[in-house]
């Protein structure tokens, strides 16, 4: 499995999570404003880690931990330049000197990983990657298991929990706000504090590189490993280039060049770091699902130039947390699923077919967008059938049609563009109409009301909540316990208590839509035990609000049938001016009433 994806599409947390659930290997590069950090897997347990702050490195941890002294840290570092070619990694120096006992090391190594993992919770924006071909473990990972015969296999969720709670703590004393990145904190460790005439070179002594065996410290500024590298400036045409490269091994390399060019004409915006305001169009998401190495890299450049949140990966077992995730976020992401191959296990036309189906059942709000090599014409029309919202024929599998190929991406580039563009633009005329209607009614039931029906047009069943004190009192609904046809019921009157922290705590709290997979235990047994669960997990809750507070909950979901997208906005926008129409009624009652007593 390999994936690609944004830190706003999907938070760290998750990523690990679900390294560690489907048991993968490989090396997670994580990129950010930051710098980069790598946390290598073994069969889903974390085996080795590279901190982004080159100042965080073993000898410095080991020495944080009195296991050695500062005095021996730096004699070690000096005995391990001036070896050359025979040098050995520092816990080996140190081990085999009697100065470092084999389980200090152990834990020093332990403690790196735990802060590197600490390190990238704090990241909410930038790019991780895993590489599932690549797994360079640092010479003194290595070390442990082929001299000692102690591998480092961590337990996931026990360093994650760890790291949470430690995230946590710093987060709470404000531990973050000071941190800081600049050249002069490197100097500042255990390892740089050499003899003075070696001051000068003395930052090359870090994991990120010294530990990896380079040899001689002045060849490290020239190249540092690819893996395990600190902040540098990359050429976006050698990546096309390295990409491009290897899937088309076999083609002239002026042909090749003209798709490298190609792509070179949609940079991605210019980076404006952790702390830039998120763009107006970060809603916007697309998922692609592709064993084609060249175009999950082609699509993930698009999305970088349209400013389109993507994940890309092969292996569909990571949909549903993705899916999920977009969801709960407020995104209904486009699926892209790639064209069939039958020579390929899962990517078979029977196994795409389910696949989709599937999607569609579980996330009927996501639409679908299917790429077909050739004109089969009984694929196409099942894939239609199947709810996609478009098909687009893209050249055979390993196709070495460079000109072909690129009008492919140039076609299906208009595509998501137009499909984004389109998608953002208004319903001015509906949701001009929708706003008068509101505008025409004054209190609470009406308001309500109005909503509900406009829910209920979007999903299968909706019902209205009126928030009381302690408790949620159901009133009317639509499409339960009759059907839909039918239109609104007569009050259910049911109560939910509000004693227990839940999904309805945590929207009425904010105030904010909610629109997402719902996997709360009070909505399972307080509303679903009462109308019965929804086929898709997705659910609204659309609170209305006035003067600060929740008054009134819609909840809507697509029951026993599927529907089409949601219009999230215009329903957001609606219960505002709900909201704003009550608190003007509440304001113009008590200025009249006001005027009658003076």
């Amino acid at each position: 499995m390999s994936f690609t994806g944004d830190l706003e599409h999907l938070p760290i947390v998750d990523v690990i999570q679900l390294l560690h659930s489907t048991r993968k290997s490989g090396t997670l590069c994580v990129k950010g404003g930051r710098g980069e950090s790598q946390l290598v897997f073994s069969e889903g347990y974390i085996s080795s880690a590279n901190h982004s702050n080159t100042s965080v490195r073993i000898g410095k941890i080991l020495v944080g931990m009195r296991a050695i002294t500062a005095d021996l840290c730096d004699k070690a570092l000096l005995e391990q330049k001036n070896a050359g070619s025979a040098r050995k990694p520092l816990v080996a120096i140190l081990i085999e000197q009697g100065h470092l006992k084999k389980e200090d090391a152990y834990k020093g190594l332990k403690s790196l990983i735990e802060m590197t993992v600490v390190e990238m919770l704090r990241w909410t924006r930038g790019t991780f990657t895993l590489d599932v071909e690549t797994r360079v473990v640092s010479d003194e990972y290595r070390y442990f298991p082929e001299m000692l015969h102690q591998e480092i296999n961590l337990d996931t969720q026990r360093v994650l929990m760890d790291a949470l709670r430690v995230f946590d703590e710093q987060n709470r004393d404000g531990g973050f706000e000071e941190e800081e990145w600049a050249e002069e904190a490197a100097a500042e460790s255990p390892e740089a504090d050499v003899p003075e005439a070696d001051a000068g070179e003395s930052a090359g002594f870090n994991l990120s590189a010294d530990d990896l065996g380079l040899g001689e410290v002045d060849q490290l500024e020239k190249k540092v490993p690819e893996v395990f590298s600190g902040i540098e400036i990359v050429d976006p045409a050698d990546v096309h280039r390295r990409v491009v490269g290897a899937a088309l091994a076999g083609v002239d390399g002026d042909v090749r060049e003209r798709l490298v060019d190609f792509l070179g004409r949609y940079p991605a915006p210019q980076a404006e770091g952790d702390s830039a305001p998120r763009s107006e169009r970060a809603t916007r998401s697309l998922v692609f699902l592709s064993r084609n190495a060249l175009a999950r890299h082609v699509v993930m450049t698009f999305c970088k130039h349209l400013e389109i949140l993507v994940f890309t990966t092969d292996d569909d077992g990571s949909l549903d947390l993705i899916l999920g995730q977009s969801l709960n976020k407020g995104m209904v992401p486009l699926l892209v699923v790639d064209a069939p191959d039958e020579s390929a296990a899962g990517w078979s036309q029977d196994e795409l077919i389910a696949l989709r189906q599937q999607k569609r059942e579980a996330y009927p709000q996501v639409p679908t967008l299917q790429l077909v090599t050739e004109t089969d014409e009984a694929f196409i029309l099942q894939a239609y059938r199947d709810g996609a919202r478009a098909v687009l024929p893209r050249p055979g599998g390993a196709s070495a049609d460079v000109p072909a190929l690129i009008r492919f991406f140039e076609t299906l580039l208009t595509y998501i563009k137009d499909y984004f563009d389109a998608k953002e633009q208004p319903s001015n005329g509906e949701l001009k109409d929708e706003l008068l209607r509101l505008q025409g009614l004054h209190d609470a039931p009406e308001l309500s009301f109005a909503l509900l029906q406009r829910v209920a047009a979007s999903f299968e069943r909706a019902l209205t909540f009126i928030v009381r004190p302690g408790e949620l009192l159901a009133e009317r609904g639509v499409g339960i316990g009759q059907d839909k046809l039918q239109g609104p019921s007569q009050p259910l009157k049911f109560k939910i208590p509000l004693d227990t922290p839940s999904l309805f705590h945590q929207v009425m709290t904010e105030g904010q839509l909610y629109y997402g997979r719902c996997d709360d235990q009070v909505v399972a047994s307080q509303l679903f035990s009462r109308i019965g669960a929804p086929r898709s997990p997705s659910v609204l809750l659309l609170p209305i609000c006035s003067r600060g507070r929740a008054i009134a909950l819609i909840y809507g979901d697509f029951g026993p049938a599927a529907a089409g997208s949601v219009p999230l906005d215009s329903l957001a926008i609606l219960a505002g001016q709900a909201g704003l129409i009550l608190e003007n009624a509440l304001c113009r009652r008590q200025l009249e009433k006001a005027a009658a007593q003076g």
